[in-house]
């Protein structure tokens, strides 16, 4: 790996004050039984006046929200055992945001202990909050906690990863000093780190973590790619993905790492939220990636990978929208294609087929479809 220096870039702000509260409210239709309601709230409120303790704050999580604000830095993981253990999700984020806040350099070994601990215990599955309380031990103790935790865990485990990834998030220059002076690390040790570095880098500065990524080997590039793209998407949208990918193919044409990269950006647009439910929108960003990635017949086929499978007809409404597109339908596709999406559902469903072309008699590739079932149906058999 060479040795690079990133450009000073801004620093992150990490938002860990998550306020959580419960409110409810009811209606009562009998007016003394309001009035009563009213004279036992001005009651409680009395009760409380000169005290500076808010109505939430009475409730089991109210006092442990406060209990991890004043409580000392040694007591904090005693607490997190509680938060962690809360059952109801959304309190549970809330107060687990308040453990996040109280990591330092003195506790974070014993704060990312708590999520293991308790499964053995409890059998409970907190890795969301194991993988946060290692990014924040990251953030908050940097090199003394790649130290700490990469001697319990090794250089290779998801932990020391995720360690990595935070501190990253908030000095990546010192982490990339640090681990460039790790000479009896092995190899394969470093360029799996490098993936969480660059990763973490582009949460404090973009431009910087594209230069440490651009000064890289092309297989320690090529290494990072599957995290760079979810971070650089979540840091800058599919705008700045598809500005940086129309940069990579100028730089690196048809080289291993503008073809992952490619890929990558091409499978996360397509697999994001509920995109691969959804032909419709699928397409759309199919449309999209076309002013980046020269679309063809192995790229519609990927596409279509992700919807054939979700009802008999997933792959032919795909194929509808396709041809609906104005730019997409332009493309030349071949006839496998449609007899692919034909196929699998005539195999799972022949009379959803029939049923869809009912529904859509002025589709612009009826003439297409009603090809491949010929052509389908003979292969299979089928006697029309």
């Amino acid at each position: 790996m060479k040795h690079l220096y990133l450009p000073a870039g801004i620093g992150i702000l990490l938002a860990i004050g998550f306020v959580a509260g419960r409110i409810s409210s009811t209606q009562g239709n009998n007016t003394a039984v309001g009035e009563k309601r009213n004279e036992l709230g001005k009651n409680r409120h009395t009760s409380v006046r000169g005290q500076d303790e808010r109505p939430s704050d009475r409730t089991r999580s109210g006092k442990l929200r406060q209990a991890i604000r004043s409580a000392r830095s040694d007591e904090i993981k005693a607490l997190a055992k509680q938060a962690i253990s809360t059952g109801d999700s959304v309190v549970r984020m809330a107060l687990f945001n308040e453990i996040l806040g109280r990591m330092d350099a003195e506790n974070f070994l014993q704060l990312t202990a708590v999520p293991g601990e308790l499964s053995a215990e409890t059998g409970r599955d907190n890795r969301s909050e194991w993988f946060m309380l290692h990014v924040r031990a990251g953030q908050v103790a940097g090199e003394e906690a790649m130290e700490a935790i990469g001697a319990q865990n090794g250089w290779r485990s998801e932990k020391i990863g995720s360690v990595m990834r935070g501190w990253a998030m908030t000095d990546p220059a010192t982490a990339l000093v640090w681990l460039e002076s790790q000479k009896n690390m092995a190899a394969a040790d470093r360029a799996s780190l490098v993936t969480f570095l660059t990763a973490g880098a582009v949460f404090h500065d973009e431009a910087g973590a594209k230069t440490l990524l651009a000064g890289l080997t092309e297989s320690e590039r090529t290494q990072c790619v599957p995290g760079f793209v979810p971070a650089l998407i979540q840091q800058s949208g599919k705008e700045g993905a598809l500005a940086w990918l129309q940069e990579v193919k100028s730089s690196a044409p048809k080289s291993p790492f503008e073809t992952a990269a490619t890929q990558k950006v091409f499978d996360h647009f397509l697999t994001n939220g509920a995109n691969q439910w959804d032909a419709a929108a699928m397409v759309k960003e199919m449309e999209a990636l076309s002013k980046v990635i020269p679309l063809h017949d192995d790229w519609f086929s990927r596409g279509m990978g992700r919807v054939l499978y979700n009802s008999p007809t997933g792959g032919i409404n795909y194929l509808n929208e396709i041809a609906k597109n104005p730019t997409l339908s332009e493309i030349p596709m071949s006839d496998w294609m449609y007899d692919n999406a034909v196929r699998r559902c005539l195999s799972q469903d022949r009379s959803a087929l029939d049923a869809w072309i009912a529904k859509h008699p002025d589709s612009p590739a009826m003439e297409k479809f009603a090809a491949a079932q010929e052509r389908v149906s003979r292969t299979m058999g089928i006697t029309r």
